[in-house]
Order: structure tokens, then C-alpha cells, then sequence
């Protein structure tokens, strides 16, 4: 059965940029579009029989994570954003007008292109397998799904499949993140990050400088559910963990409105009210 492919257009479009910028062409955009069209021709090449789908980003101003928490993103350089982004309209055009038609550049009004991926996983389950291309650690917790892979490389005409340890492995870094600390289990993994924040995203922890202790007790001992969390469920956890541990139990409360905004932002298995749309 021919594999699904969903591409994160953002982080691949990034990633050919900088390649791109340390050539010094004189004309940076007919060089980027000319990577990119390459390399995508390669993969349609390689894959013959499979949908490719290329999520895009939705408008910056449109999203709905910016109605959530006014400060997402917010630490990202404007200028350089503005740099990048400058040609990716035209670029997109000209690469939907010239690849095959195997290719469906896709977006969502007020999505990123991690929540479209989502949604188009979502659809997929059961039916094929998928392989998301992407180096975005937010998508990692949609191998939680059968049959779904996650690749950063294309060598030799494939994917490079990723293996449970070498997605975990994103989590070791300077930033202080290490998910393995807490727990192999990839269904826990959208818990740590709402609860650990993310500092590329400008998203805080539940409250400043909570340890990695607090975060193995609320996983392992409180918040062992993977339904949807709510408001509710959140005042039933922190409810239970004050019957043990007070002091951790109130700066949960008082900072419960974080945990349920980074909960709805970094969530990726909730896909109601997306719309994902062609680009004509």
C-alpha cells in the first residue's frame, strides 16, 4: 500500500532558505524555488502512486493560537521572520503550477501547517500509512497513531524513518527538556510539553521553574488519563494532588489557566472545527 506523505512546507521552506543564503546567488529567490522544485520532483519520483499533501501555514495574524496567548511566537525575530517569508507566496504558486498533480498544497484558515498534518493523519488512520516529513517536535506525539512515521531526511530515494529513541532524543537538549526522564510511553509525551512549556514557541511551564520531579508525580500519579482534558479534569487532578502535596496542589491552581491554554495550543489530536483546503 502507497504511503500517504504529508510535508510541513514552513520547516522545509526553512531549511532550503538558509541552504540557500549561504550561497550567495544574486538571486536567492530563482535559487530557493529551484531547490525546492528538485527536491520535490524527487520525491514524487520516488514515490510513485502516493498523495502528497504540502501543508502550508495559515496569515500569522489569523491564527488562532494568538487569540489563546497574545505572547505565542512573540520571541522570534521580526525582521528575519519578514526576510524569509518575503518570496513564499510566489514560490508556492510557481511550485503548485509546475509539480505533478500527485502534489495538494493544503492550509487551513487559522492553522499552522503542524494542525493540518494533524488532521489529514487523522483521516488517513486505518485506511493507509502515513510518513510526515518534518523536523517540528510538536508532531512527534502523532506516531501515538498505528502506521504513522516521522522523517527529517530523504537519502537514496526514501524517507529515513525515525525510531521511538531518535524522536525522544529531540527532548535532550540545553533547554532543559528530557522526556525520557519521565516516561517512554509516547501518549505521555503531550503531557510533558504542556506542563514543561516551550520556550521556541514562547509558551511558559504550568508555573516558573516547576521540576521535572512534579512533572513524573502529576503524569504518573494524577493526570494518568488520555482523554480530552478540560476544565474540569483539571480541577479534579489538582483537587487529588492537594490531598498529598499542598504546596504543589495551589501553584497548580493558581496557574490552571496556563496549563489548559498550552494544553489547547500544543494538542494535535483535537481537529474539530479545521477545514483543510486546496489552494486553487
Amino acid at each position: 500500500m502507497n504511503p500517504i506523505i504529508l510535508i510541513d512546507f514552513s520547516w522545509l521552506y526553512n531549511k532550503y532558505y538558509f541552504v540557500a543564503k549561504q550561497k550567495e546567488s544574486k538571486d536567492i529567490k530563482e535559487l530557493l524555488y529551484n531547490m525546492l522544485y528538485q527536491f520535490l520532483n524527487r520525491i514524487s519520483n520516488c514515490y510513485r502512486g502516493s498523495q502528497i499533501y504540502v501543508a502550508i501555514d495559515s496569515s500569522t495574524k489569523s491564527l488562532k493560537n494568538y487569540n489563546l496567548n497574545n505572547n505565542y511566537k512573540q520571541n522570534r525575530n521580526k525582521e528575519i521572520k519578514k526576510e524569509v517569508y518575503e518570496n513564499i507566496k510566489e514560490i508556492i504558486c510557481k511550485l503548485k503550477e509546475n509539480l505533478s498533480l500527485s502534489f495538494h498544497f493544503v492550509k487551513a484558515k487559522g492553522y499552522e501547517a503542524d494542525h493540518v498534518i494533524a488532521f489529514l493523519t487523522k483521516m488517513a488512520y486505518g485506511c493507509s500509512p502515513v510518513i510526515i516529513f518534518s523536523g517540528d517536535k510538536d508532531l512527534i506525539q502523532l506516531i501515538g497513531y498505528q502506521s504513522v512515521f516521522i522523517s527529517d531526511k530523504f537519502e537514496q530515494g526514501k524517507f529515513i524513518i525515525k525510531s521511538n529513541k531518535e524522536l525522544f532524543d529531540k527532548f535532550k537538549n540545553s533547554k532543559g527538556e528530557n522526556f525520557t526522564r519521565i516516561s517512554y510511553n509516547i501518549k505521555d509525551l503531550l503531557k510533558y510539553r504542556v506542563l514543561k512549556g516551550d520556550p521556541s514557541d514562547n509558551l511558559p511551564p504550568v508555573f516558573p521553574r516547576i521540576k521535572d520531579k512534579d512533572i513524573i508525580n502529576i503524569i504518573q500519579n494524577y493526570w494518568t488519563f488520555h482523554d480530552e482534558l478540560t476544565s474540569e479534569s483539571i480541577i479534579n487532578i489538582i483537587n487529588n494532588i492537594k490531598e498529598d502535596n499542598e504546596t504543589l496542589g495551589n501553584k497548580l491552581q493558581e496557574n490552571r489557566g496556563t496549563w489548559l491554554i498550552n494544553y489547547e495550543i500544543m494538542n494535535l489530536y483535537n481537529t474539530k472545527g479545521i477545514k483543510v483546503i486546496e489552494l486553487k
